[in-house]
C-alpha cells in the first residue's frame, strides 16, 4: 500500500496516466482523507474568491487524527454548522444529516442523491420515512454516468415494499454481504426470509449506538 504525500489539484486518481501508485492509492485511509482536504480547500478558495449564487455545503472530515467541521458557502461568505458534525468517517452516512437538515429547514421538498454504491440505496431507503415525515415528497439515487445514467425513485420503492421492510433492510444487507461483513447467505433470500419478524428495531439500536439519531 502507498500512501501519498505530496500531491495538488493535478495528481490524478482515475488511472489515466497509468501512475503505478494507482493500484493501492484508495486501500490508504490517510490518502481519502487528504484528498478530501485536498478538495475541500479549493472548493474553498474557489467560491470564497470567486461568490456565485450557490449554497455549497462541505461536510465534516472525520478520522483518527483528523476533524475539519462542516461548513457551508454562500455568496463568498463562510458558516459553520456544528448541528451537521458528526463521529462518523463513511460519507454514506453522513448523507442523512444533511438531507434531514435541508429537509427540516423547509429548502426543499425533493432530493437526489448521487451514487452507485449500495449501502447508499439502503440507508436512503431506511430514513425515507423519517424524511417524509418532516416533509420530504420525493427522493431519487442517481446511479452510473454518461449514457448509463439512470434515476431510481426511492419515494416510490419505499411506499411500494413499506415501511417494516425499509427498517430491517439495512440488517438484512449487513446479512448478505457489505463493506465491513462477509455474507451469511444471499440478499434476494434473505429478502425472502421475512425479515421484518426477526431482525425489527436491530438497526435502530446499531444507529443509537454509534450515535446516529434515528429521528429528523
Amino acid at each position: 500500500m502507498v500512501e501519498i504525500h505530496v500531491y495538488n489539484k493535478h495528481f490524478s486518481v482515475t488511472g489515466e496516466d497509468d501512475n503505478p501508485c494507482h493500484a493501492t492509492f484508495w486501500l490508504s485511509v490517510a490518502n481519502k482523507v487528504k484528498l478530501e482536504q485536498l478538495i475541500k480547500g479549493y472548493i474553498m478558495d474557489h467560491f470564497t474568491t470567486h461568490p456565485d449564487n450557490l449554497l455549497i455545503v462541505l461536510s465534516q472530515i472525520v478520522c483518527d487524527k483528523t476533524s475539519i467541521p462542516t461548513q457551508s458557502i454562500e455568496n463568498g461568505e463562510v458558516f459553520q454548522h456544528p448541528d451537521l458534525d458528526t463521529n462518523h468517517e463513511e460519507a454514506d452516512i453522513q448523507i442523512i444529516p444533511h438531507a434531514a437538515y435541508v429537509v427540516r429547514q423547509g429548502c426543499m421538498t425533493w432530493i437526489v442523491i448521487l451514487s452507485s454504491d449500495t449501502d447508499v440505496f439502503i440507508i436512503a431507503m431506511y430514513f425515507y420515512h423519517l424524511l417524509a415525515a418532516n416533509g420530504l415528497a420525493e427522493l431519487w439515487l442517481r446511479r452510473g454516468v454518461g449514457d448509463k445514467t439512470r434515476f431510481i425513485r426511492l419515494h416510490v420503492i419505499a411506499v411500494k415494499v413499506g415501511k417494516p421492510m425499509c427498517e430491517v433492510l439495512p440488517a438484512t444487507h449487513a446479512l448478505t454481504c457489505y463493506d465491513s461483513t462477509s455474507k451469511f447467505g444471499m440478499k434476494a433470500a434473505g429478502i425472502k426470509a421475512e425479515p421484518c419478524s426477526v431482525l425489527e428495531g436491530l438497526w435502530e439500536i446499531t444507529c443509537r449506538c454509534a450515535g446516529l439519531c434515528t429521528e429528523c
